[in-house]
């Protein structure tokens, strides 16, 4: 077994020293980082049976590109075809979601031909992009659920269908539906994409998707919501990972608003919540709200890097208990933080 002690040493993961002065001495002491607590709690939360996972946009970064990354390549695409229909365009929700303000991140020339894409080849190459290669290899984000204590729930809002593909043996909900790679992946969907990007046409449909855009209030009606108000209840353990309830900073708001009230109400009975984000505040702020107390426990750390970093310490310590791991945070946050600092380079 690989030895990890010297490199958790090495490790002081954001801790800080104080010297105070006591006679003719300097005390040092340490402030504990208080990621070493939230992992801990994490850690607990994987290895109990029927925790409760919610699985956000977060989740498949690296994978599937976030909503505010699709309009660089629906642009690059729509250049290339290099063909522009004369008419100007009415934006519904999904292109006005997508695309936005046809000025930002675009040269002059560039967003005045937006102001001419059909909305229906929007939608087209969103699912597109949305879909992951077929036969994707497995990745870390999800191959760490494979070790999660069975079974487990886990509610993606993705559409990618990831979950389903690599969180075998638990329960996998998707309310949001999922797209068939095979269909949006095929030589035949690029086909389509050019006819919508020069004809128009209606926009295609996958029944049971949905496209980034706000809910319809009926959303909740769904089966995928029926079967989580019965298992929600039966764990111990919420961790939100990489959701924002559909939050825009272009409109101030947030898409996913009757998903946001259906968990509220569920929160009022729910034990602890860990939340793993880059940037937690406002989900964290809507729990503590919900649940009004303060058993929320946020991670500000990026899911792609983390789960790198705890699948690697798992393997070179040649373990597969998530208990194990509770003594082995220091390493952890290490391999993290070099992970996080090579893809900021």
């Amino acid at each position: 077994m690989r030895q990890l002690n010297s490199a958790r040493r090495a490790s002081v993961s954001n801790s800080w020293f104080s010297p105070q002065r006591s006679g003719e001495y300097y005390v040092i002491r340490m402030r504990t980082d208080k990621r070493h607590t939230q992992l801990r709690l994490l850690f607990q939360a994987f290895g109990m049976i029927y925790t409760f996972y919610l699985l956000g946009a977060g989740a498949s970064v690296g994978i599937i590109p976030l909503t505010r990354e699709l309009k660089k390549r629906i642009v690059m695409r729509y250049r290339a075809f290099g063909m522009y229909p004369v008419e100007l365009m009415n934006p519904d929700p999904v292109f006005e979601r997508v695309i936005g303000d046809s000025t930002e991140g675009t040269d002059p020339i560039t967003a005045a031909l937006l102001r001419h894409l059909f909305p229906s080849a929007v939608h087209a190459m969103v699912l597109q992009q949305l879909a992951p290669v077929p036969r994707s290899p497995l990745v870390d984000q999800y191959g760490l659920f494979l070790l999660a204590a069975k079974p487990s729930t886990f509610f993606n809002m993705n559409v990618d269908g990831l979950a389903r593909q690599y969180c075998r043996g638990h329960y996998v909900l998707e309310p949001h539906g999922r797209i068939p790679p095979a269909l949006v992946r095929s030589p035949r969907w690029d086909e389509l994409i050019d006819i919508l990007l020069e004809f128009g046409f209606t926009a295609p449909q996958i029944p049971g998707v949905l496209l980034p855009q706000p809910e319809p209030v009926t959303v909740t009606s769904r089966a995928a919501y029926s079967a989580a108000r019965r298992l929600f209840s039966h764990g111990r353990y919420l961790v939100i990972i990489g959701y924002s309830f559909g939050k825009s900073p272009q409109f101030d708001t947030f898409d996913d608003v009757e998903a946001f009230e259906f968990f509220r109400e569920l929160l009022r009975s729910s034990g602890k919540t860990v939340l793993i984000s880059p940037d937690p505040g406002f989900v964290g702020f809507l729990c503590r709200e919900a649940m009004q107390c303060s058993s929320v426990h946020e991670l500000p750390l990026y899911w792609d890097c983390l789960s790198a970093a705890i699948s690697s310490v798992l393997r070179d310590s040649g373990q597969r208990d998530f208990s194990s791991l509770s003594g082995m945070t220091s390493e952890v946050l290490y391999r993290y933080d070099r992970l996080s600092e090579e893809q900021s380079v």
